[in-house]
């Protein structure tokens, strides 16, 4: 499946010379999708910026975008991954490193703290991506932490 400019990661050089090409002149559809990439890129690091926001929604990005929600939806079609989507994916990511890296701060902490609304929502979610529930996720890097302190002391 052919990636969508905007899609993956490095392609600012790529929009960038889209949207150089629409300064000096190139065709309407290059125009098109030059300008969709750019947005797209603007909807992510708008949803970066705001994830921590329970309130973060198709509406109030499109709203930041000045484009209607539709349009914002469209910007994600050609992509492997929808808007809701590419949210809860980034907030399990967050929450993901939050869990291994502060084993003392509770998981409903983190999971609020980056957007989730409801905790049986983000434990289905979480299990659903990584394939355990939190708990065992910590539970595991704890292992390793005290395997790799033995292993240092002996």
């Amino acid at each position: 499946m052919g990636q969508h400019p905007g899609c993956g990661h490095g392609c600012v050089a790529d929009t960038l010379g889209r949207l150089i090409g629409i300064a000096c002149g190139a065709a309407v559809a290059e125009q098109a999708v030059a300008v969709g990439a750019a947005r797209l890129i603007e909807a992510r690091r708008h949803i970066d910026q705001h994830l921590a926001d329970p309130d973060l929604s198709p509406a109030s990005v499109a709203a930041a975008l000045r484009i209607s929600v539709r349009a914002l939806h469209l910007l994600f079609e050609p992509c492997s991954t929808s808007f809701a989507r590419t949210v809860l994916r980034r907030r399990l990511e967050q929450c993901r490193s939050a869990l291994l890296n502060d084993l003392d701060r509770p998981v409903t902490d983190i999971a609020f703290a980056w957007g989730f609304s409801s905790l049986s929502g983000f434990y289905r979610a979480f299990r659903a991506e990584f394939g355990m529930p939190p708990g065992d996720l910590r539970a595991a890097q704890a292992r390793r932490c005290a395997a790799e302190w033995r292993g240092t002391t002996d």
